[in-house]
């Protein structure tokens, strides 16, 4: 027997939700119209022939077919349509929504509960080992990126303060200095970060406190920072790459911390209240003093005395 038509004075097509009315798309479903709306049953979307229920009425179809157009991909949640990474959450992040995806485009994580850019799933891509970060945190934008994700930053270098359970480097791998942006690894422990220099965002600048010998290390100050100083006057002992005073700016006195620089290279110390202070500090000279049977030490001796030329009677 066939169905009654309802629409007996209207040519149609449609049978899904009733026979033989207007169906413009030719999916089945009529065309509503002011007696049969998408309520009782007709097309919710009658130009597009594959879609015709929208069960949240967010304008997004049921049919979830290959082909389809308009896919709702949350149909019985009117605040979702899209889950385009598809992991079960939405892409629609507008307020009050629910379901909400955070990374829309990460299928490893959707969630960010402390706003910091990262995820909490800590298995996921970037994930967040510090899932709590504080308003003030993550509004300062004290918030690591290199040694861990997600966790307190105060110089805002890029690693993480260090805690208890994650220490500082070259212990662990947590910013040796926290409140130097321009330092974070100390290698050898010596308390000199081991950047020469570091970028602050705009430009390269030469970083705090640099240390000369970042593998081995030192206590010296003055001429370079971090460096061996036997007799911890602040000055670094020499290498074969880096000289004793006068020809470089090593100590010229590595075990004597009265003395480091010699000028003028007599081998007398330059610092007026050393060891064996240099009278004549600019010129060379081999006069000695009271102590060895001279007048002064470090001063031209023509004779080569022991006397200074200044107060030998006898040249």
């Amino acid at each position: 027997a066939s169905m009654p038509d309802a629409c007996p004075f209207i040519r149609g097509t449609s049978f899904s939700d009733r026979y033989g009315c207007v169906d413009t798309d030719l999916d089945s479903y009529s065309d509503g119209d002011e007696n049969w709306t998408v309520e009782n049953g007709s097309d919710a979307f009658p130009l597009e022939p594959t879609q015709w229920l929208d069960t949240d009425r967010d304008g997004w179809g049921d049919n979830q077919t290959v082909g389809a157009q308009r896919i709702d991909d949350f149909p019985f949640n009117p605040t979702q349509w899209r889950d385009t990474d598809r992991d079960g959450w939405g892409d629609n992040q507008t307020y009050g929504a629910t379901q909400v995806d955070d990374f829309p485009f990460v299928p490893s994580q959707h969630r960010d509960s402390d706003g910091d850019g990262y995820g909490d799933n800590l298995t996921g891509f970037e994930g967040d080992v510090c899932v709590q970060s504080t308003p003030e945190e993550v509004d300062s934008g004290w918030i690591s990126r290199f040694d861990r994700l997600g966790c307190r930053d105060v110089d805002r270098d890029g690693y993480s303060d260090p805690t208890d359970l994650w220490i500082a480097h070259p212990d662990g791998f947590a910013d040796a200095f926290p409140d130097d942006a321009s330092q974070w690894f100390d290698t050898d422990g010596d308390g000199f970060g081991d950047n020469e220099e570091y970028y602050d965002g705009q430009t390269w600048r030469t970083s705090y406190r640099p240390d000369g010998c970042r593998t081995t290390a030192g206590t010296s100050t003055f001429d370079r920072w971090g460096c061996p100083d036997a007799d911890t006057d602040g000055w670094s002992d020499p290498t074969p790459t880096w000289l004793a005073s006068p020809g470089g700016s090593g100590d010229a006195w590595p075990e004597d911390p009265t003395q480091w620089h010699d000028t003028d290279g007599d081998g007398r110390g330059d610092n007026p209240r050393g060891t064996t202070a240099d009278v004549c500090p600019s010129v060379a000279g081999t006069s000695v003093g009271p102590s060895s049977g001279g007048d002064r030490w470090g001063c031209k001796d023509t004779d080569g005395d022991g006397w200074s030329d200044l107060g030998d009677a006898f040249i």
